[in-house]
């Protein structure tokens, strides 16, 4: 406990310029056009729940970190239980392999949205490989992010999928809250 403790309050500090920014509306560039976003939904809570092993744990803080780069787009980083329902909330658990298996053949993670709150949870594997980007791809399905192309992070399989959050990744998600 002491670690992930440890590990959430250097993510925190990690995240700090993120957390509780963009009060106001944000303006960036989109294809040449001046686009003005609500900083309402640009804004996430992130609930490491409690059956996350340590791994899992780094692998989540490292997704948000790898999001966070997304101009505008915070997110606020909390360790406790955690279901689902509050608004902006994405709660990531803990799965076992054994558990992904069983919902389809190479599932490495899953993600349940809900859009009415516009959250999610995310379940992550154990000791998987490229496991930062797996959590980074589930992120992108609880913010509403769909499958998309090779070179993204948002690409179906791993084989195919970028070493991080990429321009077109950052196209969708902005595409989301027009």
């Amino acid at each position: 406990m002491v670690m992930r403790g440890a590990l959430l309050l250097a993510a925190t500090f990690a995240l700090g310029g993120c957390a509780g920014r963009a009060t106001e509306p944000v303006e960036t560039q989109v294809a040449g056009a001046l686009v003005v976003h609500d900083p309402a939904g640009w804004r996430y809570t992130v609930v490491l729940d409690t059956s996350l092993t340590f791994d899992q744990a780094e692998n989540a803080v490292v997704a948000t970190e790898m999001w966070a780069a997304v101009p505008g787009l915070s997110f606020d980083l909390q360790s406790a239980a955690c279901t689902a329902g509050d608004a902006h909330t994405i709660c990531v658990q803990g799965a076992t392999n054994e558990t992904l298996e069983k919902m389809g053949d190479g599932v490495a993670g899953s993600t349940r949205r809900d859009e009415a709150h516009d959250g999610a949870v995310v379940l992550l594997g154990q000791r998987l490989p490229y496991a930062d980007r797996i959590a980074a791809h589930e992120l992108g399905h609880a913010m509403g992010l769909v499958h998309a192309g090779e070179g993204t992070i948002m690409c179906a399989t791993s084989g195919c999928a970028a070493l991080t959050v990429e321009a077109a990744d950052v196209a969708q998600f902005e595409s989301t809250r027009d």
